[in-house]
Formats: C-alpha cells, structure tokens, sequence
C-alpha cells in the first residue's frame, strides 16, 4: 500500500539514499505520494514501471523535495482521478526536465518550485470546476520550454 511504502522511506535514512527501484510496485491500491521522496538529499534516480494505473492515487503533494534527480517522468502513467499536486516538485535544483501524463488537476498551485535548472515542463493538464491553478511554477529562471495544454471548465482562461 502506499502508506507502507512511505513508511519504509520515513523510517530508514533517506538523506542517504541514492536509488530507488519501484519496477515491480504494484501502485493499484495507492491513494497517496505526498511526502514519498521528501527531504531525500541524495536520490539520483527512481525507476519506475513502464506503465502505471492508478485507480486510486488522487494526492502527490510534496512528493519530491530537496533531491538531485535530473528528471521525473510520469508520462506513461494513467490516473483515474483528479490529482492534488501542490508543491509536487520543491527544491529540486539539478533537476532538467518533468513529463506529466494527460490529467486532472484538482489542486496545483506552485506545483513546481525553486528548481533553477529546470529547463521542460511537459504538462498536458485539465483543471476540475475547483482546481485553483495559479502560479503553476515559481523560481524556475532557466526554463526553455513551457507545454502546457489548460482547459476551462466553466471559468473565465483557456490556453
């Protein structure tokens, strides 16, 4: 379950841990990543399986912070439900590049932050009737490619 796996990387010293492979990770009953990968100082890479369904998983709040990964990619992954992702990718200063899958957002305000060599964003996004999407990304000063696919529901902007 999702709460075990948190538990593992809260109890054991994740300042040092520098890989993580979830390949066999069965990510079907999970209904939360917030906090998974916080204050993990020296994680490198996380290896993901090709495809993920998550029927369930609904809240990625703080799910990377602090870590010197290069890039996240979530692009193959498939959600079910409208995603909270406030500050999803905090302090990640290495970090070049982020892919996101096609969702909804529920909540994603400054949902990447102070990642200075961020250079993609990759974010085909759809904001629910309640999603307050505002200032998506601050502190990013080298960002290059901005792909964003916004869609109203109801509301005033589309982009």
């Amino acid at each position: 379950s999702s709460s075990a796996a948190s538990d593992v990387y809260k109890r054991q010293e994740c300042s040092k841990l520098e890989r993580v492979d979830l390949t066999n990770f069965d990510f079907t009953e999970t209904v939360s990543m917030s906090g998974w990968f916080y204050h993990c100082y020296s994680l490198k890479e996380i290896i993901f399986p090709k495809t993920v369904v998550c029927k369930n998983l609904c809240n990625i709040l703080k799910c990377f912070y602090g870590n010197p990964i290069r890039k996240i990619d979530f692009s193959s992954w498939i959600f079910e439900c409208p995603i909270e992702m406030e500050e999803f990718i905090v302090n990640c200063t290495l970090l070049k590049s982020v892919k996101l899958p096609k969702m909804k957002v529920k909540y994603a305000s400054k949902f990447i932050k102070s990642c200075e060599n961020l250079e993609t964003i990759e974010a085909p996004i759809e904001a629910t009737r309640t999603a307050p999407i505002s200032r998506l990304v601050g502190s990013c000063q080298n960002l290059k490619v901005l792909d964003f696919i916004l869609i109203s529901l109801g509301s005033h902007w589309r982009a």
